[in-house]
Parts: C-alpha cells; structure tokens; sequence
C-alpha cells in the first residue's frame, strides 16, 4: 500500500477554512516567520528588514480544535527584543 503524501506543500484544493478563522490566522503567522514578518512591516508601516526579531508569545497548539473559539488574544508579539504588540484579526468591522 502506498502511503498518500498530505504535505501542505504539494497540497491541492478549497481550504474549508478561511484566514478569518482564528485558528487559521494563528497557525499561518505562527508557522512562517515571512508571513508573520510581512504582515506586521505592512501593518506597521516598516521596511521588513528592520524587523530584527519577531517571537509570538501565547502561540497555540498546532492541530488541537479548529473551531476552539477560546482564544481571548490572536497573537501578542515581541518585535525586535522590545516592542510588545496585540495583533487581533477581525471579520466585521465592531468600531472599535
């Protein structure tokens, strides 16, 4: 029996989950420091570069629920050893 190959490299297909489930969003910028690296230079304004270190601090657990809705923080990061930062993503627009 050949063993199928489930690398999410070679992947193919519809994700039933978008980026605005939260477990997605944290397990994307948890699990590739470019995207995560990107995200917050666009966010911030910042040339990538400049960005010397970047650490999530409350990372979770991957492959534990997809549809846990228990997180309080999305991702609190620690940018260049010093800057304490609070990325939330949200679906709808609270205004707030």
């Amino acid at each position: 029996m050949q063993k199928k190959n489930t690398s999410y490299e070679t992947a193919t297909g519809i994700i039933d989950f978008p980026l605005t489930n939260d477990y997605m969003f944290r397990a994307v910028l948890q699990n590739n420091q470019m995207v995560l690296k990107g995200l917050t230079a666009s966010l911030l304004h910042l040339d990538p570069d400049t960005i010397s270190s970047i650490e999530i601090t409350n990372p979770i657990v991957l492959g534990e629920s997809i549809d846990n809705k228990d997180f309080i923080l999305d991702i609190l990061l620690i940018l260049n050893n010093s800057l304490i930062l609070n990325l939330e993503m949200q679906i709808s627009n609270e205004h707030n």
